[in-house]
C-alpha cells in the first residue's frame, strides 16, 4: 500500500512501518477522462502535472 494511504493510521500509533526487502514494487497509473467532457480547472492541472513529471514507461 502507499505510505499516503496509510499515514494517518501511523500518526496514530495504530500501523508501524516495517522494513521489507527484495524487489522493488511497481505499479502502473492511468489518468483516464470522458473524451465528451471538460476537465475542471483543478483536473486539468493535476493532468499537465501527471504528464510533465511522470515518466511515459516505467
Amino acid at each position: 500500500m502507499s505510505i499516503h494511504g496509510l499515514a494517518g493510521g501511523i500518526a496514530r500509533g495504530q500501523l508501524v512501518r516495517l522494513p521489507v526487502t527484495g524487489p522493488r514494487l511497481r505499479r502502473n497509473l492511468f489518468l483516464v477522462r470522458h473524451r465528451d467532457k471538460r476537465l475542471s480547472p483543478a483536473a486539468s492541472a493535476f493532468a499537465g502535472f501527471v504528464r510533465d513529471h511522470l515518466p511515459k514507461a516505467l
